[in-house]
C-alpha cells in the first residue's frame, strides 16, 4: 500500500484534535507536517494542544508542528 504523503492545517480543538489522531494512526497517510492556526482560542492554545496530540501519538519519527496564522489573513475573526 502506497502512503499518501500530507501536511495537516488544523485548530485542534476536540473536533479536530480527533481527527488529527485518527489521521496520525492511519495507514494511509504520512503525516509530515502539523500547522496550526488561531480558531476559537488563541495560537498559544492551539499549538500547545496540536504538540500534545502529536507528542500522545507516539509516532516512532516525530512530526513537527508549527504556528500559521494567528488569525484570519483577510477581514476580522468573527
Amino acid at each position: 500500500m502506497t502512503r499518501r504523503a500530507c501536511i495537516i492545517d488544523t485548530d485542534p480543538g476536540t473536533d479536530d484534535a480527533i481527527a488529527l489522531w485518527l489521521a496520525l494512526a492511519s495507514p494511509e497517510l504520512d503525516v509530515r507536517l502539523v500547522s496550526v492556526a488561531g480558531g476559537n482560542v488563541g495560537i498559544g492554545h492551539t499549538l500547545r494542544n496540536a504538540r500534545a496530540i502529536v507528542g500522545l501519538a507516539g509516532k516512532p519519527v516525530p512530526v513537527p508542528v508549527v504556528a500559521g496564522a494567528e488569525g484570519p489573513l483577510l477581514g476580522a475573526f468573527r
